[in-house]
């Protein structure tokens, strides 16, 4: 329980994050901006220290890509 409770607050101190890359990249997808200044954005942001570069990465990386087995992992939340 208490694992539960630490990744949810891990969750609601990354989620401004999210909500702004999330913004940023619906200006790409709407063609606002071009994916050289998303990645300008990006690289800014991390060295600003307001966008968690680990959580990009982990954010960016394709389930099961991990060299994690998501369908082993008890915490993956996928489990009956």
């Amino acid at each position: 329980m208490i694992e539960n409770f630490e990744l949810m607050l891990k969750e609601l101190k990354l989620l401004p994050q999210k909500q702004r890359m999330l913004t940023e990249l619906q200006h790409w997808e709407r063609g606002d901006k071009s994916l050289h200044e998303i990645m300008l954005y990006i690289e800014k942001a991390i060295t600003d220290e307001t966008l968690d570069a680990e959580w990009l990465v982990e954010a960016a990386t394709p389930p099961g890509e991990d060299g994690i087995d998501d369908a082993a992992d008890p915490n993956s939340g996928d489990h009956v």
